[in-house]
């Protein structure tokens, strides 16, 4: 198991001094968070420093906002950071939740998540020396990989070990103010055996509607209740009057 730690961000001058310290206590990895509209000092900038300060310990970011970053910017700033620090940084990246951050950069956060796929792949095909925009940026990083957790298993793309695309799920609200369930959504059906119909003590109007209807189905055709969600089938225990009652009846 390896042990990690975050150092503190809010003495950015003391920083190497912490990151000496977490490698003689003997820390596996240090790492750094990254926010842009905050006082913390900027990751890749501060872990290049921290990584002539030390000589054992891996250097990561926890995590990197990658779209507020230019693509091309970031692979370089990644390989270079990796060249110094010989090989022992771990590059984490992540979509950043904070409007603010967002704003700052100019970058749609409801996008946030297409962009890094995209980046992700960008990022993949500069660091292995595939033109970007039309030309080569480099230097290629130290680790052929690129810079990750040296324990992490990377599957090579085949088509016996890739894996299968992902699906876009669209989620909707169904039922809510305003709202009605779909016509072709599956209500559940009530637990109980179809009941007869009953008229009794009804009123000589809806009596006859009753009878019209009875009259107009296939003969021996049953009705099904069906409901929104299962419910008591009868008189509440908190009203038992005879027009609740009624009420209650299956028409």
């Amino acid at each position: 198991m390896d042990l990690g730690i975050g150092l503190p961000i809010s003495a950015p001058g003391r920083l190497s001094d912490w990151a000496r310290r977490a490698e003689t206590a003997g820390f596996d990895t240090l790492a750094l968070l990254d926010r842009l509209t905050f006082d913390n000092p900027e990751p890749l900038i501060a872990l290049a420093a921290l990584a002539g300060a030390t000589t054992r310990i891996r250097l990561q970011t926890q995590v990197l906002l990658g779209p507020l970053r230019a693509t091309a910017l970031l692979a370089k700033q990644v390989a270079t950071l990796d060249h110094m620090s010989d090989g022992r940084f771990v590059l984490g990246l992540g979509i950043g939740g904070r409007d603010d951050d967002h704003a700052a950069a100019h970058t749609p956060i409801n996008r946030r998540g297409r962009i890094l796929d995209q980046q992700l792949t960008d990022l993949r095909s500069i660091w292995q020396g595939q033109p970007y925009a039309g030309t080569v940026i480099g230097p290629r990083p130290a680790t052929p990989t690129g810079p990750a957790h040296p324990h992490r298993r990377v599957r090579p793309a085949s088509p016996s070990t890739s894996r299968p695309p992902r699906r876009r799920v669209h989620l909707r609200r169904t039922a809510g103010p305003g709202r009605t369930p779909p016509t072709n959504r599956p209500r559940p059906v009530a637990h109980r055996r179809p009941v007869r119909a009953t008229t009794a003590g009804l009123p000589d109007q809806r009596r006859r509607r009753h009878a019209r209807n009875r009259a107009a189905r296939p003969p021996g055709s049953q009705r099904v209740l069906r409901l929104h969600r299962p419910t008591r089938l009868g008189p509440t225990p908190h009203r038992t009057s005879r027009d609740h009652r009624n009420r209650c009846r299956i028409p």
